[in-house]
């Protein structure tokens, strides 16, 4: 009975070390979130969406397609990134895994308005000189090709 005694007293005081430790470093889950995420991959998917409707327009109009075309589609594009959400952490390689709604409208030379909306998700990685952001294409251009 003694050696039980002595036995719950280590299991014990190794669990309560245990929960002293500190958690694992690594990125705040918060910043799937933040001004600088929304800011950046709302900037990704925004030239995501019109390098992908350029090549689009390029192939319809061939040749005739220039730099005015591509001003004109990134004028008449937009794009709303909302819901923010964590999908996964490492924090071993300081990695996070987020994701958002993407809202995406063209609005057409004759005013009619094509729409459509997907989630996707984007990786954040601490590198040398701050954050780096990957983000799926995929997702994006199937939203594009649904709402054409």
């Amino acid at each position: 009975m003694n050696h039980l005694g002595h036995g719950f007293a280590l299991v014990l005081s190794s669990a309560l070390i245990g929960c002293s430790t500190p958690n694992p470093t690594g990125q705040k889950l918060e910043n799937c979130w933040s001004p600088d995420t929304k800011q950046t991959t709302s900037s990704l998917v925004t030239n995501i969406a019109n390098e992908y409707i350029d090549d689009l327009v390029k192939k319809e109009m061939g040749a005739s397609f220039n730099d005015a075309s591509k001003k004109r589609i990134a004028e008449h594009s937009k794009v709303n990134l909302s819901d923010f959400y964590v999908s996964s952490r490492n924090a071993e390689a300081d990695h996070l895994t987020c994701g958002a709604s993407i809202h995406f409208a063209f609005t057409k030379d004759d005013g009619q308005v094509i729409s459509g909306e997907t989630s996707t998700e984007f990786d954040i990685f601490k590198g040398e000189n701050g954050f780096i952001y990957s983000i799926q294409k995929a997702p994006i251009m199937q939203m594009i090709n649904s709402a054409t």
